[in-house]
């Protein structure tokens, strides 16, 4: 029985010291091309560990650019009470096959538009009102005759896998973005990205392949 003893014991301190799974949120990584003929690029990645008593934060290499934090929005002439906007979505949970953004009351949308930024190809998409958000069973909440929400169609995600797209649209919203008393005015609330950039410009043309 002793030699049993001892070997439970010596296994005690191996078990202690396996490592917490890391858990992190609000993963972000940018990358800064470097000249061509270097084949060197810089990464700048930043995270919010969240594992309990955690003292560092170690990063697997072979993990794939999220990007969920950036929009940027294009203004254009105030007196048209327009702009532009893109972002881009990393979507990496299983069986998921849409992304919705719901218009904010008081604006319009125009010009969606979005890519697969895996494969380049064009998403799919249908701007939906009032009832026809109920009936297609989208999960939306407080749907009302007035709700309008630009419905993105990709196939569903596979497990451990994940799709990435790039979506752009047009809105014009009178109240939010105007001049008023000779003032430019912007009050748009954009809580919805840790970063967002405004850019006074028309955006950049589209390429197409």
């Amino acid at each position: 029985m002793r030699p049993l003893l001892i070997l439970a014991l010596a296994a005690l301190p191996v078990a202690a010291q396996q490592p917490s799974r890391q858990t992190s949120d609000d993963d972000y990584t940018r990358y800064e091309l470097l000249a061509p003929g270097s084949a060197k690029f810089r990464i700048l990645y930043e995270v919010t560990v969240t594992t309990p008593g955690a003292r560092g934060a170690w990063r697997r290499g072979s993990a794939r650019a999220h990007q969920n934090r950036e929009i940027v929005y294009f203004l254009r002439q105030p007196e048209t009470h327009a702009f532009d906007l893109y972002h881009d979505y990393t979507e990496s949970r299983p069986g998921v096959s849409t992304y919705i953004n719901v218009v904010r009351a008081g604006s319009t949308v125009s010009a969606p538009s979005a890519m697969n930024l895996d494969t380049g190809e064009p998403v799919p998409f249908e701007v939906l009102k009032g009832e026809a958000i109920t009936r297609a069973g989208l999960d939306v909440s407080n749907v009302t005759p007035q709700t309008e929400a630009v419905v993105f169609r990709f196939p569903p995600v596979q497990p451990g896998m994940s799709v990435r797209l790039r979506i752009s649209e047009t809105y014009t919203d009178s109240v939010r973005y105007t001049v008023r008393d000779g003032e430019l005015v912007w009050s748009r609330p954009v809580s919805g990205r840790p970063r967002n950039w405004l850019d006074y410009r028309e955006p950049p043309k589209k390429r197409t392949r």
